[in-house]
């Protein structure tokens, strides 16, 4: 059944898939005025469930703005030629998403082995940044032309569970969120790493296996537990805990960590147990730093911590007792649903 909603698009609904075909016109004609269609708005595809998403190939839709398909369910999408900008977050919580076609005539993106949308950094003649991987992807084996990879590019992916680089790798960068909610569980980080942002592993629950080039300058996994960076580029220590594998049963912070960072341990659903080598150097944890596991009834701070940030001890649902044994800290809604805590 194909009909036209009143200004010009075009939906053709499957009733037995319960999913529909969604043409996107070049214009829309209201009250006799032709209105050219120039970009797809924040959540216009909000909780639909497409077969097809396409526009015509004289279409003149420049961008899709934050958060377009974001709780969508689609199959397929089609790029125009005309499609330059995709602003992020645009795919959060995007299922289904497995066939991408572009125009050949479209010269900002690339579906590369019909696997990995691609586009070009700002300044870059080179398609070079991640944006989405498809949706079904198991084992992604990332281009080696690939330097950025952006938010939610392998959010809700519930079949994925390695993402690897070659030797030839040019990644620099992993962006907040790049792997929410995802399976992944084995990452490995090629020597060309620079960045992590600091979300980067938030809710992910099944991560256990993190491999890094022995080449990487930037990271290191500390007791094949722990992946740490250095707080300053020129720092001789890796002294920031970045991440703790998923199914840790105990977690002995090493002396020389200052900063545990964004959602490091979350979803440790297995821990018991948190304490702190003698002479810990741990000044502040960050946003999630703990949370979503039941955890210990215990746990005694180090004289060095100076900060807990906002939501750093979240959901720790046995935690009774918190020992400080600093003389100054500062609290920013650091505890956050552990219920069972004495205050």
């Amino acid at each position: 059944m194909t009909f036209e909603i009143e200004g010009g698009l075009v939906v053709s609904i499957n009733k037995q898939t319960r999913l529909c075909t969604v043409m996107v016109p070049r214009f829309v004609e209201i009250e006799g005025q032709k209105y050219v269609i120039t970009s797809i708005s924040e959540y216009s595809f909000c909780n639909a469930k497409i077969d097809l998403l396409a526009f015509p190939d004289d279409s003149e839709v420049m961008a899709f703005k934050e958060n377009a398909l974001s709780n969508t369910y689609i199959k397929k999408l089609k790029i125009p030629p005309s499609l330059r900008s995709i602003d992020y977050p645009w795919c959060l919580n995007l299922q289904g998403l497995t066939d991408i076609e572009i125009s050949p005539d479209n010269k900002f993106f690339l579906y590369l082995d019909n696997s990995y949308l691609l586009t070009k950094s700002k300044g870059s003649d080179q398609f070079d940044t991640l944006i989405y991987a498809r949706n079904d992807i198991e084992n992604a084996l990332i281009p080696s032309q690939v330097k950025i990879i952006e938010q939610f590019s392998f959010n809700f992916h519930k079949q994925l569970k390695s993402v690897t680089f070659s030797e030839d790798s040019n990644l620099q960068c992993i962006k907040n969120d790049a792997f929410i909610d995802s399976t992944i569980q084995k990452l490995f980080l090629p020597a060309s790493i620079e960045k992590l942002e600091d979300t980067t592993f938030a809710h992910t629950f099944d991560l256990i296996d993190i491999e890094i080039s022995p080449k990487n300058v930037n990271f290191s996994l500390f007791d094949n537990k722990y992946l740490v960076r250095k707080s300053l580029p020129n720092n001789q220590i890796f002294d920031v805990l970045v991440f703790a594998r998923r199914d840790l049963e105990s977690a002995v912070i090493p002396s020389q960590i200052k900063i545990i960072s964004n959602s490091a341990f979350q979803y440790c659903t297995q821990l018991k147990s948190v304490s702190f080598e003698p002479n810990s150097s741990l000044e502040l944890i960050c946003t999630c730093g703990f949370s979503n596991f039941s955890g210990p009834e215990k746990i005694v701070f180090p004289s060095s911590l100076k900060e807990l940030g906002t939501n750093s001890i979240n959901n720790i649902t046995n935690l009774k007792t918190v020992v400080f044994l600093s003389k100054e800290i500062k609290l920013e809604f650091s505890f956050n649903r552990c219920y069972n805590l004495s205050y």
